[in-house]
Order: C-alpha cells, then sequence, then structure tokens
C-alpha cells in the first residue's frame, strides 16, 4: 500500500502536467486567432473562456497603447476614412486582447460611425458578451445600441417596403 501512494501521484501529476490550463489554453486559441481574425466561433470561445477566470487576463500593454491611439483617431474623426482609421486601431487592439469588451464597444461605435452596421452589431454583442455581469452598466449600453440600430434598419426597410415584409415599429426583424 505504501508503494501505491507515490504511483499514484506521479499518476496524477502527469494526469495535471498534461491539462491545459485556462491561460495556457487563452494564449493558444489568441494566437489561432491572430493566424484567422475573421473566426467569430473562436473569438467568442475566448471572451467566454477569459469571463470564467479569476482573475480575468490582464491586458497586454500594446492592446491598452492601440484603444488609446484608436481613441484618440476617433475623436478627431471628420470624415469616414477616419473612423475607418479609427476601427482598425481598435481592431489591432482586440486581436491582442480579443477578451477586451471596452475595446468592442469602441470599435462598434466607429464601424457604426462608418456606416458599417452588421459589423458594429457585432461588435456590440462581443461588448455585451465580454462584460462582467456585475457591471451591468456597459452590458445595457451595448444592449441599447444594438437596438437602437436595428431600429434604424427596421425604419429604414419600413419606409422602403411601406412595411409589407417586416412588422414597422417593434425594433425587432
Amino acid at each position: 500500500m505504501k508503494l501505491l501512494a507515490p504511483i499514484i501521484g506521479v499518476l496524477m501529476l502527469a494526469n495535471a502536467a498534461n491539462a491545459e490550463s485556462p491561460r495556457v489554453q487563452l494564449r493558444q486559441m489568441v494566437e489561432r486567432l491572430q493566424k484567422s481574425p475573421d473566426d467569430n466561433t473562436l473569438r467568442e470561445k475566448i471572451i467566454k473562456l477569459a469571463m470564467k477566470m479569476n482573475p480575468m487576463p490582464a491586458l497586454p500593454e500594446e492592446a491598452r497603447q492601440r484603444l488609446v491611439q484608436g481613441s484618440k483617431m476617433f475623436g478627431a474623426a471628420q470624415n469616414l476614412e477616419d473612423y475607418r482609421r479609427a476601427e482598425n486601431e481598435f481592431k489591432r487592439a482586440i486581436l491582442i486582447a480579443p477578451w477586451w469588451a471596452d475595446a468592442y464597444c469602441q470599435l462598434g461605435e466607429a464601424q457604426s460611425k462608418a456606416g458599417e452596421r452588421p459589423a458594429a452589431i457585432s461588435s456590440f454583442e462581443s461588448c455585451a458578451l465580454g462584460t462582467p455581469p456585475g457591471d451591468m452598466r456597459e452590458r445595457n449600453q451595448a444592449r441599447f445600441k444594438l437596438e437602437k440600430m436595428l431600429q434604424k434598419e427596421d425604419e429604414k426597410a419600413c419606409g422602403k417596403n411601406g412595411g409589407l415584409t417586416i412588422r414597422c415599429g417593434t425594433g425587432r426583424r
């Protein structure tokens, strides 16, 4: 029996070494996303994994710098091209830290200003998904923006279609 305990201990350690920690998993998933930035399924998995971590993953300094630069560009933007430059900077921040809800919110704002509504809606959805449950302000803000955009699209469609294909005034399709 005394000989069996060390063997079980060694087996448990070997098993633990084979199991990837969430942080290692996250790092590997981020690397895959950086190679395939349009993989939204992977992006969603990254956000969900990061939300389960305690503490949340640290934000790399380069991601912070990209967000600050994008925010400056957004604030100074005067035309579509300026908003697209800000959008690209936010996307760079997100590729570094794809779990960062604030970056998705700001990306959605830039996409909305650039007239890219489907992309903005996706960004606002990622913002809501990545917002910690205790921080309802951002989550509600993202949902509001999403609903507002859907309502604008519905109103535009109602004007074009005479309200025949969509139930007008509901804010939903």
